[in-house]
């Protein structure tokens, strides 16, 4: 039994992804179908502020959906590899994610992270969607905008695949609830949160810095059979052991 704390906090680091924080509204624009206007407009009403975070609810489930099904699907893979097969699926997932730390850094670009343009996507129909709409748009961001979080989403994946089935689906469902809590804050008062960003937007280069450094030292500790530290230190943080961790 392990802390829950490691891949609930990867989740909330995913967050900050460069490609995610600086577009956030567009990203709610996809979520709910409004407009940026509609988002951000003064005259927002509360029947518009409920359905943001309504359709929110919605998205987050759908992308809780299907990590949760592909964690349980990584920890069937590493039980049926075994252990010394794992050990080189350890080895190449660490040297991944090395080159994608050292990407995130800015000493060169991977194409990988430009797969998916969303900047002209930024003005829907301006009617919100249904709930089965933001569940779908949520389901298509796990599947589709992945590589925006590709380097943590495949470090908590190695992670999984070391808990078996069930620790894996526990494991990948905690990095969903760590990645929605920062989305259903930010639609409790999406104009607010984006004054915010716009606010700290010059240090955006240190925080995708940062989050290069920490894929780059889960690399090291993937290749060297030691990522196991990270949850005796992060269990520090959330005390408290769920079942199967």
């Amino acid at each position: 039994m392990e802390s829950l704390a490691l891949p609930f906090l990867a989740g909330s680091l995913a967050f900050l992804s460069p490609c995610i924080v600086p577009m956030l509204t567009v990203y709610f624009s996809l979520i709910t179908g409004l407009t940026v206007e509609e988002l951000t407009g003064d005259t927002s009403t509360e029947v518009i502020k409920r359905t943001i975070f309504a359709s929110t609810l919605f998205f987050v489930a759908g992308f809780a959906l299907i990590f949760t099904i592909v964690g349980s699907i990584a920890g069937t893979v590493g039980s049926l590899l075994g252990q010394r097969f794992f050990s080189y699926f350890n080895m190449v997932g660490g040297i991944l994610l090395i080159i994608l730390g050292l990407s995130l850094t800015g000493l060169f670009k991977l194409p990988l992270f430009n797969i998916i343009n969303l900047r002209n996507r930024s003005n829907i129909s301006g009617r919100p969607l249904t709930p089965a709409g933001a569940f779908s748009v949520g389901i298509i961001y796990a599947i589709a905008c992945s590589h925006c979080i590709g380097s943590i989403l495949l470090a908590m994946l190695v992670y999984a695949g070391s808990k078996g089935a069930t620790g894996g689906a526990l494991a990948m469902f905690l990095f969903s609830v760590g990645l929605a809590i920062p989305y259903l804050v930010a639609a409790l008062g999406i104009s607010a949160v984006i004054d915010y960003l716009k606010k700290i937007k010059r240090w955006f280069w240190l925080i995708q810095l940062i989050s290069g450094l920490i894929i780059i030292i889960f690399g090291i500790l993937i290749i060297t059979g030691n990522f196991g530290l990270l949850s005796t230190y992060t269990g520090k943080l959330l005390p408290y052991k769920f079942p199967g961790m």
